[in-house]
């Protein structure tokens, strides 16, 4: 689901530029292109085995927490992969199935369990049930690493004149930012260039700002 950046209040529907090969990201054996977002540019190559790191901890720390963060759904779901083996990368429904991205699916057993005892008592209770028959599809990224680097990202990303949105996309296990046009995704490109981020975790697009955020 979008997230919104608080100056705007953005609210959007779930939706499912150069590491140095601007192909479309995601699964490449299962074509996303209608999300029309391309992997952003780190000003170095991306190789396919680059690796996939945290954010480190004295950065995670240096964020501070803003109230409207505290006792959302990313703050949950980051809690619950930090406790849950084989890296969580948390819940959508894709043809109607509870699916999941793990980063270890070798250990879809003991994740599952783990979410079954998490949900207890919370809002995803009613998921628990679906959980065993998941489809499971192997992540980069468990929910805590795209949560902090999220938090760690709209620092800068935000101070972008032309960004219009925001996401950790769990449907396609990576974070994504929008531009207004092809000026404000190249100011946001450099933005993130400049950032030392890891390969294959931000994705861009260009989409214009909601009529309601306006």
């Amino acid at each position: 689901m979008p997230r919104p950046h608080p100056a705007f209040a953005i609210v959007l529907a779930l939706i499912p530029v150069a590491c140095s090969d601007p192909a479309a990201p995601g699964d490449p054996t299962e074509p996303d292109e209608w999300l029309g977002a391309t992997w952003a540019d780190l000003g170095r190559a991306c190789p396919a085995d680059a690796p996939a790191f945290s954010l480190s901890e004295a950065a995670r720390d240096s964020v501070p927490i803003l109230d409207h963060e505290l006792g959302t759904m990313d703050a949950l779901w980051a809690g619950f992969a930090r406790e849950v083996p084989g890296g969580w990368g948390g819940l959508f429904y894709k043809d109607g199935r509870l699916t999941m991205y793990l980063v270890d699916p070798d250990q879809q057993d003991e994740a599952t369990a783990s979410l079954a005892r998490l949900f207890e008592g919370s809002t995803w209770a009613g998921y628990a049930p679906q959980l065993a028959s998941a489809r499971i599809l192997e992540g980069r990224w468990d929910f805590a690493q795209l949560f902090d680097w999220y938090r760690y990202i709209n620092q800068y990303i935000w101070e972008v004149d032309g960004v219009t949105f925001s996401d950790i996309q769990e449907a396609a296990n990576r974070i994504e930012y929008g531009a207004e046009d092809e000026d404000a995704l190249r100011r946001a490109t450099e933005a993130l260039a400049a950032l030392d981020l890891p390969c294959f975790l931000v994705a861009l697009q260009i989409r214009g700002m909601p009529e309601a955020a306006r």
